[in-house]
């Protein structure tokens, strides 16, 4: 078959490279990135069969190697002399390790979403598919063609951004139902020319910092059980990484970052939140981790909707309570799939995007304008990268609560049909749906096409040669392939250790304790 010459091929080939080899050679042969991705947007094309498909992670960089022990191992293994599974002594114990129940490294995926650190889950869970193979075919049969990635995927991950400019740092005026207007914020009444109706503002609204939104937060469509909210330090807390005694209560989503969107864009964050969270709960974006919820909170009438607080909860009754895994302070949870990449110039949150391992970037504009007596004019867009090229290719309408002023003032004179029409509704849904028009044509994944020989040939080709900072994903997208009957287990083995060393044999042979070391060593390089 011509996927095993391409492995053969790649083996001569490192083989050779490393017998002449002067200098150490590295026991882990991750490789460097030396290549860009070429992300067309231009015509739908034929994605499983050609080119275009495999222009997924790419490099000609050649990968590192092992040693001598390790060379000879796999020198007497490539010409089929021994049975591959005696080389499982070479890699620990043979006595069972810490996982003897169910997929381990797949429930660690969880624990570490559920705390907030959606970037380690999703390495733990590229782990899963590529250490416990047997116990991971259910999760592997969730791959997804990204037709605008123009790779498979297992989710599209996706950061969001804000930059700030205008005449003040606070008091921003956002869309909500208490957006202060001439009426009711004693700016002149009729010389603001919208009349006395006002509409969003007055009495009727509660303080400043409700933004509307009554009695209790909203779920963003998630449900109570994603919590945030608080309990939070600046954007998430909690300090970064893993094993951080003692055991205690930790949120999966930041309430720190959710209220700086709501405090400088209102309403917009709301309605933006449950629009994306219908895409993502039905896995459009990838179904990887996506069905994961925390435990309920407890009821404790602290609910958010007026700024009430009742009764602190229990620890013991609230989110995920774990020793194990930290929110992600440097990019924390705003929504289940959204990091929060910070706050700045589109240019430098791609950079920060980059870092984070984002595929796609929205970044929230917000321009604030004081014009003498009148209330602050809060204009915002949103605009969706791609990261990989600093590319927008779609944009929502502008966010201009002065548009929703006028439009409830002509509201107030009998212009709208419907008692039930609210302007700052219509107005947020018009200008959504521009931007999530071109996401649902263009980033909506697609199911996994019959692969041709050829096409899955030059897709192996790639991930050999790969991103160094996405080995496991690589290693579980091996998997896919094996899964499909495009790589039998000897082919598995060679690209295992072409990509990873060592450690690839160790996460195919090795003790469940050998495997957990080595997974825990590529979160720790990664």
């Amino acid at each position: 078959m011509r996927l095993s010459h391409l492995l053969r091929a790649a083996w001569l080939a490192l083989f050779a490279m490393l017998l002449v080899s002067a200098g150490p050679v590295s026991a882990q042969g991750y490789g460097e990135d030396d290549g860009e991705e070429d992300y067309g947007y231009g015509e739908e094309e034929e994605y499983g069969y050609g080119d275009e498909y495999m222009d997924g992670y790419g490099s000609s960089s050649s990968r590192g190697g092992s040693t001598s022990e390790i060379l000879t191992a796999m020198q007497t293994q490539f010409n089929s002399e021994i049975d591959m599974t005696d080389l499982a002594g070479l890699f620990g114990p043979s006595a069972g390790g810490s996982v003897n129940a169910g997929p381990e490294l797949l429930n660690q995926a969880r624990s570490a979403y559920m705390s907030g650190n959606l970037p380690v889950a999703m390495k733990l869970y590229h782990a899963h598919l590529a250490a416990e193979y047997d116990q991971a075919q259910d999760e592997i049969a969730k791959l997804r063609l990204s037709k605008l990635l123009s790779r498979p995927v297992w989710n599209i991950r996706f950061g969001v951004s804000m930059m700030v400019r205008g005449d003040i740092e606070e008091g921003y005026n956002p869309i909500s139902a208490n957006m202060r207007t001439a009426s009711s914020g004693g700016y002149g009444g009729d010389d603001y020319g919208y009349g006395d109706e006002g509409g969003y503002g007055g009495d009727g609204y509660g303080g400043e910092e409700d933004y509307g939104y009554g009695d209790e937060e909203p779920d963003y469509g998630y449900g109570d059980e994603y919590g945030g909210g608080s309990g939070m330090d600046a954007y998430g807390s909690g300090g970064p990484g893993r094993n951080q005694p003692p055991p205690r209560v930790v949120e999966m989503l930041s309430g720190t970052v959710d209220a700086r969107f709501k405090e400088v864009i209102g309403s917009v964050s709301e309605m933006f939140a449950q629009r994306f969270a219908e895409h993502y709960k039905a896995g459009h974006f990838g179904a990887a981790l996506a069905d994961v919820t925390p435990p309920p909170k407890k009821e404790n009438n602290r609910g958010g909707y007026g700024g009430r607080r009742g009764e602190e909860p229990e620890p013991e009754a609230q989110y995920a309570i774990t020793d194990e895994f930290s929110p992600n302070t440097d990019y924390p949870l705003w929504q289940p799939g959204l990091l929060f990449i910070g706050e700045g110039e589109h240019e430098s949150m791609l950079d920060k995007a980059t870092e984070a391992g984002c595929d796609f970037l929205f970044h929230f504009d917000v321009a604030i304008r004081l014009e003498g007596k009148k209330p602050p004019r809060n204009i915002c867009r949103c605009r969706l990268y791609h990261v990989g090229s600093g590319k927008a290719f779609a944009a929502s309408g502008a966010f201009d609560n002065y548009e929703v002023m006028a439009s409830k003032q002509r509201r107030g004179r009998g212009r709208q049909q419907s008692e039930d029409y609210d302007p700052g509704t219509a107005h947020i849904n018009d200008s959504l749906d521009q931007l999530f028009a071109t996401i649902k044509l263009k980033l909506v994944t697609a199911d996994m096409p019959e692969l041709s020989e050829k096409a899955a040939e030059y897709r192996v080709s790639k991930l050999l040669s790969g991103d160094p900072g996405q080995v496991l994903e690589r290693l579980a997208e091996i998997r896919a392939y094996q899964s499909r009957g495009l790589l039998n287990e000897d082919d598995v083995a060679k690209a295992y250790q072409i990509i990873a060393g060592n450690d690839g044999l160790t996460l195919l042979y090795g003790s469940d304790e050998a495997k957990m070391e080595v997974v825990q060593k590529m979160i720790d390089v990664d």
